[in-house]
């Protein structure tokens, strides 16, 4: 298998993780019980078993933890662009004598 495919197929089921869990989170808080709510956490489980049964690898989380901070500067940056702020460049370091 591709370490490409690897690294987005889990990156994929991280994110996937992270939405539900918040999802389900918001639903205790509100005190909702539905079928959703029910079919969410077994999904959430399923999710979470596959997650650390397959891609769970020191060498590939290192991979997606780059890729997400990549993933959050890119998008700092497009929020920073679309408001007009464009990045300036660091100050040049004074020269020494």
């Amino acid at each position: 298998i591709n370490p490409v495919t690897i690294i987005f197929t889990s990156l994929l089921l991280r994110k996937a993780i992270k939405t539900w869990t918040s999802a389900l989170e918001f639903a205790a808080r509100t005190g909702t019980d539905n079928i959703w709510v029910r079919e969410t956490k077994k999904k959430l489980a399923r999710v979470e078993k596959l997650y650390f049964d397959e891609y769970l690898d020191p060498q590939i989380e290192a991979r997606l933890d780059q890729a997400s901070d990549e993933e959050a500067e890119a998008e700092q940056v497009a929020a920073k662009a679309e408001k007009g702020e464009a990045e300036q460049p660091p100050p040049a370091p004074e020269p020494t004598p």
